[in-house]
Order: C-alpha cells, then structure tokens, then sequence
C-alpha cells in the first residue's frame, strides 16, 4: 500500500529497469484484470512527431469552453508524475492517484510474479483510464511514441489524428519514413474518422493506404479542409479564426484541432462550434515558444528533433526583435542532437550545451563535442547557468536567451523560473 506519493515516485523509479518493451500485451492484461476502464472513455486520440501536444491543448481549451470536463493524457509531463493525467486543465490530486496506484498495485504484483510486469509508463497510461472513465466527458489521449505498439493503442477512438510524420525514434520505430509513418498509422481504427495534418508525399501514401484498408474517412491539411490569412474552410464552410500562438507550425495544428471539433460536434451537436473556435484562438501552449522571464527575455521552446527545431528557427526568425540572440540546449542522446545544433549555429551570438537529471540526457562533454560554433560554452549546472542570468545587474534589453531541446528539460527550467515568482 502507499501512502504518499514519494513512494509512489520510488517504486516508479525502480521499475525503470524494464525499460521499453514492445507489444501490448502486459496492457491488454492489467485493464482486463482492472474491468476494461478504456472501453468507457469517449476518446480522441492523437499521434504524431510533432504537433500533437498542441493540437491536444487546442482541443482541450475548445471543448472546456463547452463546458465539458476534458482529460487529457500527455508526455512528457511538464511537472511530475501526476502531470501525465489533467482533467480541466488540473493535474490527477495526490489522492486520487494514491488510491487508483493502490488499486493497480496487487495486479501488477501478480502480473510480476508471472514475468509480464507493466511499465512505469504502462501504469501511468492505465492509471489515466481509470481516472477518466469516472471523472471525463471526452478523453484526449496523447500516444507516447510511435502508434501501433504505443502503451495508448487499446482503446477504440471516436475520432483519430496524425499530426506530422518524420524521422524520429528510429531505434524504435525503423529508419525509414515509411517505417515511421507505418507505426503512426497503427492507431488507424476501422470505421473511425482519421484526420492528419501536413505529411510527405511518402507519409501520406502509407496513412492513406491504411485508412483505405481500414475503411476510415479521410481528412487531410490542405486536401480535404485549409487553413489561409487567418480562414479555415471545409468544404462550403469558412470560418474566421486567429490563433494566439506564433509560427505557421501552430496554424497547421490549430486548422487540425478544428476539423476534429467540426466532426465531433456532428456527433455531440450540443458542442457550440463559436464557443470552440473561440477556445482555439484563445490557447496559449506551455513549452512552445513560451517567454518564461522578461527581464532578461528567456523564451523556452521543446524542440526536441529536426522537424521541430526548424519550426522553431523560422517561429524565432518571425518573432524575435533582439540583435544578440543566445541559445542554452540539451537533448536526449538517441536523438539528432548533432543535426539539431547544426541548424541553430548561423543564428546564435553563443550556444551554451548543458545536461540535466535523466538516464536518456546526453553528457555535456559529448554534446560539446557536437558543437562547431565559434562561442560554444560547456555548461553542468543548468540550474546555475539560469540563475545567473535572472540575477544579473546589467541587463541587455537588446538580448534574448533560448532554452530549447527535450521536454523534459525545458519543462525543468520552467518550473525552476517559476517557483521564484511564487
């Protein structure tokens, strides 16, 4: 039994162990022991390598604007274990994740005992099940990677979307776009409506392949619904909207948030669609080209792979109006980090290369040894390198820092920032 959530958080970290293991197996198993808690979510379901936080949290503002009460599953949380599963906006209380663990722990135990034990990330998933199906009207379920062998690809959507596709994971998911975009299609369900955002030609064949197969309509960015100068149309529809968020990345999430909400409200047609427009428009997205701190201007950005890295350049190239420009990253080592900071060094007065707190974060030497830029600073401390930038006396107005990289990182640095203004 546990009592507080610091155990929780050790029994967590000890069966990081098992590490990712494919199948779903061990998922099938426990929600069958626990009555099937996914069969009782109405679910949305999102996969994608880029973009599908963002349109889950345009989705999340449109339908809370409703009145609905919205869970959301995402990774990486932006805070700690209960950061994974928010309904209305507010993470899982600490008592309620307490007693859904307590209710798992005797089955994961068995389940132990036969060599099939769960994941930290298969209980957080289960767990989230759970909660939703007392508490939610609609589900917004994030995969984690890939699709079809993704821990969230038990349960049957009403509707599905694939955001982007590119390279990404490929230790898991193949070396080739098409490998890629195969895993992604895997959370295509016969008969579901499935929506996708701006893909490759080669992408694009293999979704549309799938969903043929399966006999799932299609609805696709700039094929069958658009978004232009602020317009997004389907079919004799054209609807105003402007988003809040900068950078056309964030246009081509939002366009894919709203065709997701044109269809459900044909199946809930007691959702406003003025109010869920207005919903849209209005989100601002933790973590996607957020200013944090103003004096001295830190913005904070999880570009954690090429794609997302280049949406982030031409958001900073659009938006930035300060002549020296610095730039503070660290990444997880499976990743591009290398091709990442290729990328940024032609726009950046230095790079300072950093690590922090994960088994996955390359080492600062190494990542020094992936950086060419003429001002490359090797830094260990981050929480040092940031504290001495809030606490300087000679502020440059003309200056701006980017901390950019994993999630998990910069999902860090935020909390960091933001505990001093508490």
């Amino acid at each position: 039994m546990f009592i507080n959530m610091n155990e929780i958080e050790t029994f967590m970290k000890s069966r990081n162990k098992l590490g990712i293991q494919p199948g779903l197996d061990r998922m099938h198993t426990l929600l069958r022991r626990i009555g099937h808690p996914e069969k009782k979510l109405n679910a949305i379901h999102v996969a994608g390598t880029n973009g599908k936080g963002s349109t889950i949290h345009y989705l999340n503002h449109a339908l809370m604007n409703n009145g609905f009460r919205v869970g959301v599953f995402t990774s990486p949380s932006m805070s700690d274990l209960r950061g994974h599963i928010l309904l209305d906006d507010k993470s899982i209380s600490e008592k309620d994740f307490i007693d859904i663990l307590n209710m798992l722990f005797p089955h994961i135990t068995s389940m132990d005992n036969d060599d099939m034990g769960p994941s930290t990330f298969e209980i957080i998933t289960v767990a989230a099940f759970t909660y939703f199906s007392m508490r939610a009207d609609i589900s917004l379920i994030e995969t984690g990677m890939g699709g079809k062998d993704d821990t969230t690809n038990v349960l049957t959507p009403l509707i599905s979307v694939i955001t982007t596709i590119a390279m990404d994971h490929q230790a898991f998911l193949g070396d080739t776009i098409q490998d890629i975009a195969e895993h992604k299609a895997g959370i295509i369900k016969k008969h579901v409506p499935i929506i996708v955002g701006q893909l490759d030609n080669e992408s694009r064949q293999v979704v549309e392949k799938v969903a043929k197969l399966k006999e799932a309509p299609l609805y696709r960015l700039q094929k069958e619904f658009f978004y232009k100068d602020d317009v997004w149309c389907y079919q004799p529809d054209h609807i105003p909207m402007t988003i809040s968020m900068k950078g056309p990345h964030q246009e081509n999430n939002a366009a894919t948030a709203l065709m997701v909400l044109y269809l459900f409200q044909k199946q809930h047609p007691n959702l406003n669609f003025s109010r869920a427009v207005k919903g849209v428009e209005n989100t601002i997205i933790p973590g996607r080209y957020e200013q944090i701190l103003s004096q001295p201007s830190i913005i904070i950005d999880g570009a954690h792979n090429p794609q997302g890295m280049a949406a982030f350049l031409k958001t900073m190239r659009e938006n930035n109006r300060h002549r020296r420009s610095h730039l503070i990253f660290a990444g997880f080592k499976d990743k591009a980090l290398g091709t990442m900071l290729k990328m940024t060094e032609p726009l950046f007065e230095t790079i300072t290369v950093t690590t922090f707190d994960h088994e996955r974060a390359m080492a600062v030497q190494d990542l020094g040894r992936l950086c060419h830029h003429p001002n490359v600073r090797l830094e260990s401390d981050w929480k040092q390198l940031i504290n001495n930038l809030m606490n300087q006396t000679d502020t440059n107005k003309d200056e701006a820092y980017f901390v950019v990289g994993s999630f998990h990182f910069i999902s860090l640095v935020r909390q960091f920032v933001k505990s001093f203004e508490m």
